[in-house]
């Protein structure tokens, strides 16, 4: 079903030529939309991205280069030539036009600030210039993340004070810092909560109802994430592996044990990786489509494989998540068993992944005595609980990175999430896995699910 133009709140996303916006549009919608690459106007025309599950267009303006000249002299929007004006051979007015007839008809403007610069003469003209076609404007400093790490806090932070500054003085109240998808999800909300202030009363019920049935749909798809991770940690308490011990021969019996043991969790893991990449493949495609929707377009799905090599999630992900269900599934967690890393590009998840298995295994023996017993190994409560970090990592990385320039899941940022792991279960206080009724277990990782988007 398609939506017209008066029930579609238009949000137009403007600044100057590469500070992010094609990047931030896309992780608003968690879409693959738009060009990006780390050149200057990108954009060349006006890209319209229709998100028909919030009722909204997003506007992607090309980045305005003669702002001035147009402020000074507005007929030139529509002319190329106005009598007693001097237009320099070499000035170009293609984007700068494209940009502002974009943004005449918007609901409401995200104006997007780098923070790799402080503001200056061409921030308060281009401002200045959009505010005499739209007075509604949110601005997003962007960008902080890359420069914190190349520039240092302090300079950064220096910079944010003095676009604050800069911003409130052109009569911007709304200021909203946001790196895309660097950036706590949950500043995603703040964003659209931002925009619904902004709009006029009479259209501001038609984005409200837009907006219910956004967080509906994300609260859905934090349900049937839950519910597959509930439906994985039960397979994996399933797996028992038994074994005849013979006196005298206790290695080769751990070495059965291990090579068992692991024969029966890499396809339980295979099949949860598959389908919660899948399932954030399908929720990004196709921003309307119902989770609950989820189940029978993966029976529909002829080759997994493809699908997920082919994701939007980055390449250490992909690389990781091929590695492990392609056809080298053995040699990939071999290297993980004899120390090294696997081989493939981007193997640093399923590396983890296979590191806490590993450990798994090598944790389970030390009780293989008495001739004749049958030797029994089983998933504990605390393998469980590393398996289940590893699955936060995954769909973390998942849900919320792969949008913009830096999409790479990078092995720090894993670490780092991990270290507020233990924040999370201060709140969510970790359950007893191994005996916990599925929906217990479904109901506890919705919370995490929740309390990761202020990460």
């Amino acid at each position: 079903m398609t939506i017209n133009d008066y029930n579609c709140i238009k949000i137009a996303v403007a600044g100057h030529t590469s500070v992010g916006k094609t990047t931030l549009i896309r992780t608003l919608m968690k879409s693959k939309v738009g060009e990006i690459a780390d050149k200057a106007n990108v954009t060349k025309d006006k890209g319209e991205y229709t998100y028909q599950g919030l009722q909204a267009k997003f506007i992607d303006c090309p980045g305005f280069q003669n702002a001035l000249l147009l402020l000074s002299n507005p007929k030139l929007i529509d002319n190329n030539k106005v009598e007693g004006v001097f237009v320099p051979k070499n000035c170009d007015l293609t984007y700068d036009r494209r940009a502002i007839k974009a943004i005449v008809g918007s609901d409401v403007v995200l104006y997007v600030a780098s923070l790799e610069a402080v503001p200056d003469n061409s921030h308060e003209m281009e401002l200045n210039f959009i505010q005499t076609v739209q007075p509604n404007i949110v601005a997003i400093l962007s960008k902080s993340h890359k420069n914190k790490e190349s520039c240092g806090n302090e300079v950064v932070n220096g910079r944010i004070s003095q676009f604050k500054s800069f911003l409130i003085e052109e009569g911007v109240k709304d200021i909203i810092e946001f790196d895309a998808h660097w950036d706590k999800p949950a500043k995603v909300n703040l964003i659209y909560d931002s925009i619904k202030k902004l709009i006029p009363n009479e259209r501001r019920d038609i984005f409200e109802i837009g907006l219910n049935s956004f967080y509906a749909r994300q609260k859905g798809i934090k349900d049937k994430v839950s519910e597959m991770y509930a439906k994985f940690i039960f397979d994996i308490k399933r797996i028992e592996v038994r074994i005849k011990q013979t006196p005298g021969k206790d290695d080769q019996i751990e070495e059965e044990l291990q090579k068992k043991i692991f024969q029966e969790i890499v396809p339980v893991l295979n099949s949860f990786l598959k389908s919660i990449s899948f399932f954030y493949e399908l929720v990004t495609d196709d921003p309307i489509t119902s989770p609950n929707e989820f189940d029978v377009k993966y029976e529909k799905s002829t080759d997994l494989k493809d699908v997920i090599t082919s994701s939007s999630i980055g390449a250490t992900v992909t690389g990781s998540i091929s590695g492990v269900i392609g056809a080298g599934v053995g040699a990939f967690f071999t290297g993980i068993f004899s120390g090294g890393l696997a081989a493939g590009p981007g193997a640093i998840l399923g590396a983890q992944i296979g590191a806490s298995l590993g450990g798994v295994v090598g944790s389970l023996f030390g009780g293989l005595v008495g001739t004749g017993q049958q030797c029994k190994v089983q998933v504990n409560d605390s393998h469980l609980n590393l398996i289940t970090d590893e699955c936060i990592s995954i769909i973390w990385a998942l849900s919320h990175h792969g949008y913009g320039l830096s999409s790479h899941i990078l092995e720090q940022q894993i670490d780092g999430l991990k270290a507020n792991l233990n924040q999370i279960y201060q709140i969510a206080k970790p359950i007893k896995l191994s005996i916990a009724e599925e929906q217990d277990i479904r109901n506890w990782f919705s919370k995490v699910l929740d309390l990761l988007d202020d990460i």
